[in-house]
């Protein structure tokens, strides 16, 4: 059914921007903690996943309810979800260190937020399969991180669509994506307390 489909795939987007929003804006909203006390300030990004881990799981468990609701049973490869969940927590916390730097150095950066995300989930195949936009597209589409970690989470928790050689894509994306996220935030954290 396509609401199952649909949530699967909604389950992913919605962690991760949740976390992406959360992680983006921690740094400024904490401004009054960060300039008076020392304390290593990757952990307000980090904070955020975890958190969004509990919405997460509630998302999980009424997909499970639903799952049961149309009569399917959760398939064998629902084994291979914390993989993808550990995927989706890497690609979140990279992008929110990337916004956060750049919300340090560029205030109005927060504000676009939002909107990037808005648009990030119309070009991420969350109603629709990867295989309906074409073959020559879905190179092009598993550079979006988030489409190899949506497709693999339909496929551990659904059993359809098997996730191609785009995965192997989405995968490398997201680790560099996350490396670079680190790096920047390392560079500018040193500034931090000056900048705010």
């Amino acid at each position: 059914p396509h609401l199952l489909f649909t949530l699967s795939g909604m389950a992913a987007w919605t962690y991760f921007s949740s976390v992406v929003a959360g992680a983006g804006g921690s740094i400024i909203s904490s401004q009054q903690m960060v300039s008076k006390v020392y304390f290593p300030r990757l952990l307000l990004p980090l904070s955020k996943a975890v958190g969004a881990l509990v919405d997460l799981a509630v998302v999980l468990v009424i997909l499970t309810i639903m799952l049961f609701w149309y009569g399917f049973a959760p398939s064998s490869t629902i084994v291979y979800l914390p993989a993808f969940i550990f995927l989706a927590i890497l690609a979140g916390v990279g992008v929110g260190l990337w916004i956060s730097a750049m919300s340090i150095r560029f205030r109005d950066f927060m504000y676009v937020t939002p909107l990037l995300l808005r648009l990030g989930m119309f070009i991420t195949p969350i109603a629709y399969p990867v295989s309906s936009v074409g073959e020559k597209w879905e190179t092009l589409m598993y550079l979006n991180p988030m489409t190899g970690i949506i497709e693999g989470m339909r496929w551990s928790i659904l059993g359809i669509h098997p996730p191609t050689e785009g995965l192997t894509l989405s995968i490398i994306v997201v680790a560099v994506v996350f490396i670079s996220g680190l790096i920047v935030f390392n560079r500018i954290e040193r500034k931090i307390a000056d900048i705010i």
